[in-house]
């Protein structure tokens, strides 16, 4: 899970922070005194823009507008109404904390502090030996022409191997082997839940 804080720190700059916590279903983590911080690079050696993770792309796309876009030289259509809208808005909560109120989304009464709960009405899960949402979407759960079909386990090694090598920037989060170590633990879980769901398969197809 990971959440996005921006905050502006003067008329052409803002802090990007990227809040991520890890939790694997059945698998403990190690304890934490501190909460670690690191950079995320988006620049190469040589100052060109590394683009090879989404939010490098991301960041490529806010620097390269400038430190101050000139907007009058824009020509917004019709499939831009939200970001119409959005400054609009933006405007006139500028207007409101002028005056001294409180923008949209700021709450100051503690009972307004509660969790929103957003219904999930369906969730695509890949059968693939490097996802993690696989657990729980096995072929054993799927009745086909051909009968039922096994499952596909998971690789630790691939897993182990993307999370090294470059997974959206977590290699080099300075907790990567405490990540690293949680992810195969649930990957060994996994594996025993589709080998005990492939061994129910098999008594399935045997029976006809």
């Amino acid at each position: 899970t990971s959440f996005q804080i921006r905050v502006p720190v003067d008329d052409t700059n803002s802090i990007h922070y990227l809040y991520t916590t890890t939790f694997f279903p059945g698998v403990e983590a190690p304890p934490q005194d501190v909460v670690p911080v690191y950079e995320y690079k988006f620049f190469n050696e040589d100052g060109t823009f590394d683009d090879s993770r989404v939010l490098q792309q991301d960041m490529m796309a806010w620097v390269t507008q400038g430190a101050i876009a000139d907007r009058t030289v824009e020509h917004l259509g019709a499939s831009d109404k939200g970001i119409i809208l959005y400054r609009k808005v933006l405007d006139e909560m500028i207007t409101v904390v002028e005056k001294g109120g409180d923008p949209h989304g700021v709450h100051r009464d503690p009972k307004d502090d509660v969790q929103i709960d957003v219904p999930i009405d369906s969730l695509s899960k890949p059968l693939t030996p490097t996802s993690i949402r696989s657990f729980g979407s096995l072929g054993s759960t799927q009745t086909l022409d051909t009968g039922r079909r096994a499952a596909m386990a998971l690789d630790p090694e691939v897993i182990e191997k993307q999370m090294r090598n470059g997974n959206n920037g977590q290699e080099w989060s300075p907790v990567l082997e405490e990540k690293i170590k949680m992810r195969l633990a649930y990957v060994a879980l996994q594996n025993e839940e589709i080998k005990a769901m492939n061994a129910e398969v098999e008594a399935v197809n045997a029976k006809g």
